[in-house]
């Protein structure tokens, strides 16, 4: 795999001089490019070819590795969330995550219209555009990848997309809170976790089970249930909630 980014990253040169607003665009996405003017390709709109540039260095083809990487993100996501899904209830579910629609939002939501690279147009201006918003957020995605891989791609795509909200209405006792906490885990560089059940409760006809979650020696959350199962996803699902609240916690104090 590292291979073959080295042989992309070939082909999608350094193109733009430094610019000052890639830091804040990078601390909306969470996360710093190694190589920043993968991420300026990514804002460079192909109106800007005809004047200054080759249409090989606006954000294009980018954006068609993004769409693909998005999409291969959101199908591993959704199939670890819902074990139980058939396969036309999890396309249902990424139509509803990744589409034109979604993509434009995000990318509002940031504010990355104010930081598209395009050939001035005074009536309607080019950035101002959904679809446009849209592909660049895509081209980000695929920029990601070339420069950190598909560790670097998915912490974008966690980070941006509403996927806590396709688990809204669905019953619980299909969510699978663990596989989220583990893939939550490896994205934040979080050793895996490990689930200990410190306690039984009640006779065998009604037993009830405490599972508690650890992440390096520490107790971050315990769960209960009639199996060890359930106490195992209530537990995660806890862990989830907690680690979240940290980390909105943490992006406060350092905004602040």
């Amino acid at each position: 795999m590292g291979f073959l980014r080295r042989l992309l990253s070939k082909y999608f040169s350094r193109v733009a001089p430094q610019d000052e607003n890639l830091a804040s665009i990078s601390k909306r996405i969470k996360y710093n490019f190694s190589n920043p003017d993968l991420l300026s390709q990514a804002l460079t709109h192909p109106s800007l070819a005809r004047e200054q540039l080759s249409p090989l260095h606006t954000y294009e083809r980018l954006e068609f590795l993004g769409d693909a990487v998005l999409e291969l993100i959101i199908s591993d996501y959704l199939f670890r969330f819902y074990p139980n899904f058939p396969e036309g209830a999890l396309t249902k579910k990424r139509s509803a995550l990744v589409n034109k629609n979604i993509l434009a939002s995000i990318g509002k939501e940031i504010g990355l219209p104010e930081f598209i690279k395009s050939q001035s147009v005074a009536d309607r201006p080019i950035e101002e555009s959904e679809a446009v918003v849209g592909d660049v957020v895509e081209a980000i995605i695929g920029a990601a990848y070339i420069d950190g891989g598909m560790k670097a791609a998915r912490k974008i795509v966690l980070h941006l997309f509403p996927l806590h909200d396709s688990t809204e209405g669905s019953s619980e006792d299909r969510m699978n809170f663990k596989g989220v906490l583990i893939e939550y885990c490896h994205t934040h560089d979080q050793p895996e976790p490990i689930f200990q059940t410190v306690d039984r409760i009640g006779p065998d006809h009604s037993r009830q089970y405490k599972v508690a979650v650890l992440l390096n020696k520490d107790v971050v959350a315990t769960g209960k249930g009639s199996s060890k199962k359930k106490a195992g996803q209530a537990a995660a699902k806890h862990a989830l909630s907690r680690l979240s609240k940290d980390e909105n916690r943490i992006e406060g104090m350092e905004s602040a």
